[in-house]
């Protein structure tokens, strides 16, 4: 859907500049799904009962050709959780040996 880069800021202006900057590149066919799922998707309330649509981020620790380190990571729709089932054992054949 979309990866990230967030590189550590070496030199902080102010206090309440930045500790990490970077971009986050869509790819042109993804936009689409993109914005539908910002304008249809579900709806929710964060911790101050604001309206939200989430998305999914992953991150890794990676680190550039020049040895600069930063976290790269994809950012995703959300896909429905499956309600994990208890699996059940088969029953053991009469047989068995213990």
């Amino acid at each position: 859907m979309a990866k990230f880069s967030l590189f550590r800021q070496e030199e902080k202006r102010t206090e309440s500049y930045p500790d990490y900057t970077g971009g986050i590149e869509v790819l042109d066919t993804e936009v689409a799904e993109l914005v539908e799922h910002l304008q249809r998707g579900e709806r929710e309330e964060d911790y101050q009962g604001r309206r939200i649509v989430k998305l999914r981020m992953g991150a890794w620790l990676n680190e550039s050709k020049n040895g600069r380190k930063y976290l790269g990571g994809s950012v995703t729709i959300p896909q429905e959780q499956q309600t994990a089932r208890p699996s059940v054992p088969a029953p053991l054949p009469d047989d068995v040996p213990f």
